[in-house]
């Protein structure tokens, strides 16, 4: 649990996560989402080992699946750790509610608590609140007080020195992280005889990819926006060709032989019995469509690029 506890800080008590670089609270529901989307600097097995590792923990059992399971913070809480505090905050005298918005503030009393036009400032400026996300039910803004953090007990030698050990203890972790995640994104050669991978022998893809940047690489292989209208289209197409193949695969179309020709034990199937199956659901067409419009786009964005030749142990973007 240490890559975890790296990356987030659990707050038993509010029943929810927060990410400490994205200042955001995350529900459990929301976890392999916001690993794969927010934190792609992490190989995907570390992601899929950290979903599961949390899963496993008792101690993250009450772990909110949906934002209604949120608890939030009573008004006298101190701040919670990790999320920017705002102290520009508006708060209804009526009701718990806040907007950093004098607009939205007049807007809710209007429709909430029917004030009339003209009428006295009926809210509390200057209020101190925070929220866990910027959008869905958890981008809701609670007060809290600032003044309640200040109240801490003096600690004792004794806890100076586990507070010490822990410190020390997490440091290190964090190195053997770190080593461990430049250990993971290096692009090895492909001469390993315990590991089957012909296929990248063939393809050549190690000794074209050694000591190249895991996150340029990354970058390169990234789907193109409509900014890339070239790429964009080229892609597009290879879409359609990829669905209309998987609809043309049809016995019907093409005849049971093309079939059986195709699903051979020189391609790669167990036996020459059974005929292709085409039958793949959408969400298993998306992902096949998606690996090879990365391999398109790399290839698009790095052809005309320079050959780079990195000295050894070194890491360079191409």
């Amino acid at each position: 649990m240490e890559q975890f506890n790296s990356i987030f800080v659990y707050l038993p008590t509010q029943r929810i996560a927060v990410c400490k670089s994205h200042q955001q609270g995350i529900i459990k529901s929301q976890l392999q989402t916001h690993l794969d989307t927010k934190h792609r600097e992490l190989v995907a097995r570390t992601r899929r080992d950290i979903v599961s590792a949390v899963y496993k923990e008792a101690w993250l059992q009450p772990w909110a699946m949906t934002e209604e399971q949120v608890v939030y913070p009573s008004p006298v809480s101190a701040p919670l750790p990790h999320l920017p505090v705002y102290h520009d905050g508006v708060q209804c005298q009526s009701c718990p509610y806040i907007n950093r918005s004098i607009k939205r503030i007049r807007e809710h009393g209007r429709k909430e608590h029917s004030w009339l036009e003209g009428t006295s400032a009926k809210w509390i400026a200057n209020v101190p609140c925070q929220k866990f996300h910027t959008t869905s039910r958890l981008g809701r803004l609670f007060k809290v007080s600032e003044t309640a953090g200040g109240q801490r007990t003096q600690p004792s030698p004794s806890g100076d020195v586990g507070q010490a050990i822990a410190i020390s203890l997490t440091q290190a972790s964090t190195q053997l992280e770190e080593s461990e995640k430049r250990k993971n994104n290096t692009i090895k050669p492909d001469t390993d005889r315990y590991e089957f991978a012909e296929w990248l022998n063939r393809a050549g893809w190690a000794r074209h990819l050694k000591g190249l940047k895991r996150a340029w690489l990354l970058k390169m292989a990234r789907k193109p926006t409509h900014k890339e209208r070239a790429l964009f289209e080229v892609c597009w197409a290879v879409r359609m060709i990829i669905w209309r193949a998987q609809q043309a695969s049809q016995a019907s179309i093409v005849g049971m032989p093309a079939m059986m020709y195709i699903n051979r034990r020189e391609f790669g199937n167990a036996t020459n019995e059974k005929p292709f199956n085409a039958q793949q659901t959408e969400n298993t067409m998306i992902k096949y469509s998606n690996a090879w419009v990365e391999i398109i786009a790399y290839i698009w964005r790095t052809h005309e690029l320079p050959v780079a030749r990195p000295h050894d142990n070194e890491e360079i973007e191409g």
